[in-house]
């Protein structure tokens, strides 16, 4: 019997890891001799065979020198897990025919896929182990997730995510999206592994299960690992489910009816159940693991009798040199502009456009002698209200829109709220829709202010800042809303969370009433500012510290980045976020001019957000 030696690269996707741990675990049970190596491949011996799992992410994450070349591999095996149709995928299948190793595959639909590109592929499936399930009389106990995901961001599973928006934030869900450029190796706050993992599968009422791309290849591992937990699958419809069958072991629906599947399932906690356990009983006595163990070691038995491949010679390792200082990575921001005369014009445009704005605030400034901030309307209960959270409107020439931001306040489980709406200088009716809203709406606690000239958004949200009386303040821009339950959850999130400036959740993004994807989706990574804004405004503040912190830029330079500024001063000063992951609004794409502006160039805002914040921008090059 063969030694199977799992052959892995250096930071190897975790996904793979758990394949390669399950797997060993059976093997062992079996009685077949089994290890593992990193970073390069054992030497030949008669009675070893090495498995890459899979062999593009060996050869992808392994240098260059030790790479093996034919024949050396014509004894091993490539355990295969992509899906077809990606450049992942295609690359195994060249390697397959340069290296002549026999292939394996975890599913039935790479396996089809592998026999039409002239391979044979034996298909050995993932299914129950021990060392991803839990024991099954914890199948029957309460869980406190309605709605659990788990996998790496894309555009088409946030397109679907924004979808559900609505209807996940009606139950208690846990998103998790991880980063898609690069190999998810360990835990991270966006990726969770082993024990996290198996924590939140055994609270998860459900798991949604959506594609990744334009593919319906059915992702066996996450099923897999959620059934053995007992999750109920919610997935969109797939292909290469059998022996699962849709309705009895999974809910299987359009990604456009996904929230009514979910919502249909949900609602029935027997049936859920009764699926839940129909899926786990049926891994369990009609696709174990072990099987696929079994599978292996046969293939391993028949590589082992095929010749040693003649010795390679071996390059003598070099002597290690003296470590060098390393000089400072730099980064250049991000910029749709190559071409750097372009670039300087773009630039040149973007100063001519904010100077003519300063201009024309000016000329208003000089036409009026109006003070600062005008008092324009207050509510009935505004005076004797005491509350916990006050929401910020600012607003320019919102009337169209406003109304409804408002109507998602109203609608809040929390009550104890109150509305602070500043209009910065609007030209339409901006103040009167407001002010007639409040007078339908006579119990909301509410104080309209007006800036008779405009003076920017920074301005316009510090004079709300400065007349908020709740020991939380909640920014909420005219064209987004609020969900039902935002500000309860995010409120309850930021007290449990002492050490929190703000809590902000996701948010689905709109573009003319269609979803398009998801906002403020990653959790608070202050290293992952030198790359962009990823956090929209849209937050739950503890009122002190925004003005600890000194609330809003109004540097005209900063036009159009005032939200950035301001999360790069709380990292910038060892102060923190925290993301709640659930979709608890919408946020509204539309052209707006303040955004026109600011994406004309993006050269001066990064270099003066360098100057203001040097550690957390360190390493970062302007854009040309």
């Amino acid at each position: 019997m063969p030694e199977i030696v799992f052959a892995l690269a250096p930071g190897q996707n975790h996904f793979f890891v758990e394949i390669v741990e399950a797997l060993s675990a059976e093997l062992r049970d079996l009685g077949v001799p089994v290890r593992t190596t990193t970073g390069d491949l054992p030497e030949p011996r008669a009675d070893a065979v090495p498995v890459l799992v899979p062999p593009h992410e060996f050869f992808a994450l392994t240098p260059h020198e030790r790479h093996p070349a034919p024949p050396e591999l014509r004894r091993a095996i490539f355990l295969c897990a992509e899906q077809p149709g990606t450049w992942f995928f295609d690359e195994d299948v060249r390697l397959a025919h340069l290296h002549g190793a026999a292939l394996a595959d975890v599913s039935d639909v790479g396996v089809r896929a592998f026999r039409e590109a002239g391979l044979t592929a034996a298909h050995v499936p993932l299914g129950f182990t021990r060392r991803w399930a839990c024991p099954e009389e914890h199948l029957d106990a309460d869980r406190d997730l309605d709605v659990l995901h788990l996998g790496i961001w894309s555009r088409r599973r946030a397109e679907t995510l924004a979808r559900c928006g609505r209807a996940l934030s009606r139950r208690r869900a846990h998103l998790v999206l991880s980063d898609p450029d690069h190999a998810n190796a360990a835990a991270t706050k966006n990726f969770v592994v082993e024990d996290d993992k198996w924590a939140l599968l055994r609270r998860a009422r459900t798991l949604l299960n959506i594609h990744v791309a334009d593919r319906d290849y059915f992702e066996w591992q996450r099923a897999v690992q959620a059934i053995s937990n007992g999750a109920l699958v919610v997935t969109e419809h797939s292909d290469g489910v059998a022996p699962l069958v849709p309705g009895e072991h999974f809910v299987s629906a359009r990604a456009e009816a996904l929230p009514i599947a979910l919502d249909a399932v949900l609602s029935d906690e027997p049936r859920r159940r009764a699926m839940a356990r129909a899926a786990y009983e049926l891994l369990r006595d009609q696709l174990p693991m072990r099987r696929s163990a079994e599978r292996l070691a046969e293939i391993a038995d028949e590589r082992a009798a095929l010749p040693l491949p003649p010795p390679r010679p071996r390059a003598a390792a070099a002597p290690a040199a003296a470590p060098a200082a390393e000089a400072e990575p730099r980064r250049r921001f991000p910029s749709a502009v190559a071409d750097p005369e372009l670039a300087g014009l773009r630039a040149a445009l973007k100063a001519v456009r904010l100077e003519l704005l300063d201009q024309r605030r000016e000329l208003q400034r000089l036409k009026t002698a109006a003070p600062l901030v005008q008092h324009v309307h207050e509510s009935q209960g505004y005076a004797i209200a005491t509350p916990r959270v006050t929401v910020i409107v600012p607003m320019h020439d919102e009337a169209d829109c406003v109304t409804e931001a408002l109507d998602s306040c109203a609608a809040q489980t929390m009550g104890d709220l109150e509305l602070v709406v500043v209009d910065d200088g609007s030209g339409d009716a901006s103040s009167d829709a407001v002010a007639r809203w409040s007078r339908a709406n006579a119990g909301i606690p509410l104080l309209l202010l007006r800036h008779p000239v405009n003076r920017g958004l920074g301005a316009a949200r510090n004079t709300a800042i400065d007349h908020a009386r709740g020991p939380l303040t909640f920014v909420l821009d005219a064209d987004n809303l609020l969900f039902d339950v935002t500000l309860e959850r995010l409120a309850a999130e930021l007290d449990a969370r002492a050490g929190a400036d703000f809590v902000y959740s996701m948010l689905a993004m709109e573009a003319n009433g269609q979803p398009v994807g998801l906002r403020s989706c990653f959790p608070w990574d202050p290293p992952r500012l030198a790359t962009g804004n990823y956090i929209d405004a849209m937050a739950l503040w503890r009122t002190a510290s925004l003005r600890e912190l000194g609330g809003y830029t109004t540097e005209l330079r900063l036009h159009g980045w005032e939200d950035y500024d301001l999360f790069c001063r709380v990292a910038e000063r060892g102060r923190a976020g925290v993301l709640v992951p659930e979709i608890l609004g919408r946020y509204r794409v539309r052209a707006h001019s303040m955004l026109s502006i600011t994406d004309i160039s993006t050269r001066a805002a990064v270099s003066l957000l360098i100057e203001r914040h040097p550690t957390v921008m360190r390493g970062v090059e302007p854009p040309l």
